[in-house]
């Protein structure tokens, strides 16, 4: 059974996006490193919007601080309860999905 992580995915596309502007970046200054002077680089507005993009994922917290307070109260007042039946059901689904993937 495959176990999907449950993590903020706009962070995770932002993650890959920083991985490829990385690595572009790296390898474009190994190619521009031949010691000619004077050049100049400018971003497109897509690059300069993908970089805000990315400045306001990394501000977020991976931390649904929320949920973990109303779970925390719940466990406390000893009215939180685990439904077997739905964690199986779940179980299933994502396993049915995985064969089916």
């Amino acid at each position: 059974m495959k176990i999907t992580e449950t993590g903020n995915p706009a962070r995770e596309i932002a993650q890959q996006q920083i991985s490829k502007n990385t690595l572009k970046r790296e390898s474009t200054k190994q190619a521009g490193s031949s010691g000619v002077s004077g050049e100049q680089v400018s971003f497109s507005q897509k690059a300069r919007d993908i970089h805000q993009i990315e400045m306001a994922i990394n501000k977020l917290s991976d931390i649904r601080e929320d949920k973990v307070a109303q779970l925390k109260s719940r466990i406390e007042a000893g009215t939180y309860s685990v439904d077997g039946e739905e964690i199986a059901t779940k179980m299933i689904a994502e396993s049915l999905l995985d064969i089916l993937a």
